[in-house]
């Protein structure tokens, strides 16, 4: 009797320490998987962060732009085109401001005058959307992004007319090199796996750091075929997205147009992060402490066995006994 009345309270004790232990194993589930979702929103605002960087930015090269060519504007020099110092001025400016490729002076005729870099032959530029606007519109003016005629590197030109006793004599122009964008949003601890594409309105892509482009993804000119590539957003918010990268990776994206003064599309900035590394971080963290809670089940559990049998059971059992042992001396003694 005493040995079966010890399996039965050791075995409502196991059952007890289990019973107790479930609702804390489901409130730690809960929390994992609330975590992990909390874990996945703080990547997306990491992402849409780093967005939001490259078009400040954007935007405060574009402020700069237009504080820079309205002050060389109003040297004689530059505004009457005299060709040796223009050129020099221009060439200085130039080494003191390396987020352009180009500084420019072009004549009312489109074509280059003098300015930073001058080819040997005529170069018309009549025909850039920044000289186009700026000439219609007679105010600053953001063109298309491109890559440089001169430099062959990628740029969004801008530029201001040149005006005269009321009339437009050309446009002084810059081209602000792209890479800038870039060295600034990765500045923004951007973690391995990630990447930072600029493309123009029409899609082709003019800056990609760090990981190249799969060339079967994208072709020699820069033009994405066929990819799961996120499409470009219309609106001015970031917009985050999944897709297939340009080297052929899902990724989860931050997706951001760069517009004009004018508030229509220039661009677009993208930041991907790959989605499995992402995921394979989570399920680290998780199964790090799904196995601190394990191991700390299994103690308690032990602990709980321990304590019961040498201090619950046993006692309970030895009572028991003392009381059988008990129970026929004193019917003896009233027989």
């Amino acid at each position: 009797m005493p040995e079966a009345l010890k399996a039965h309270l050791q075995t409502r004790l196991f059952i007890l320490v289990l019973l107790a232990f479930l609702p804390a194993l489901a409130l730690f589930f809960s929390t994992s998987r609330q975590i992990g979702e909390l874990q996945s929103r703080v990547i997306d605002e990491q992402l849409a962060r780093s967005a939001d960087v490259a078009t400040v930015e954007y935007a405060r090269l574009l402020k700069e732009s237009a504080a820079l060519l309205g002050a060389l504007s109003g040297v004689p020099a530059i505004r009457d085109a005299a060709p040796i110092a223009c050129d020099a001025i221009l060439a200085n400016a130039l080494r003191l401001a390396p987020q352009y490729t180009t500084l420019s002076r072009i004549g009312a005729d489109g074509y280059l005058t003098c300015g930073s870099l001058t080819p040997e032959q005529g170069l018309y530029l009549g025909d850039r959307t920044y000289f186009t606007l700026a000439t219609t519109l007679g105010q600053f003016s953001v063109g298309d992004y491109a890559l440089g005629r001169i430099t062959g590197k990628p740029g969004v030109g801008v530029a201001l007319p040149v005006i005269v006793n009321g009339d437009t004599r050309g446009v002084l122009a810059a081209s602000i090199d792209l890479s800038q964008l870039a060295t600034s949003a990765l500045s923004v601890a951007l973690a391995e796996g990630m990447s930072f594409t600029v493309l123009d309105r029409n899609g082709q892509v003019l800056v990609r750091q760090p990981i190249r482009p799969d060339p079967a993804i994208v072709d020699s000119l820069g033009t994405i075929r066929g990819a799961d590539f996120p499409d470009m957003p219309e609106g001015r918010s970031v917009e985050l997205l999944n897709g297939v990268d340009l080297d052929g990776l899902p990724r989860r994206f931050a997706v951001r147009t760069l517009r004009g003064g004018d508030g229509s599309p220039r661009g677009y900035v993208v930041i991907g992060a790959d989605r499995e590394a992402l995921a394979a971080d989570v399920r680290s963290i998780n199964q790090s402490d799904q196995w601190i809670l394990l191991i700390g089940a299994v103690l308690l559990a032990v602990l709980a066995w321990v304590w019961g049998h040498y201090f619950l059971v046993r006692r309970a059992v030895e009572e028991k006994r003392a009381a059988i042992s008990k129970t026929p001396a004193e019917g003896g003694a009233t027989q």
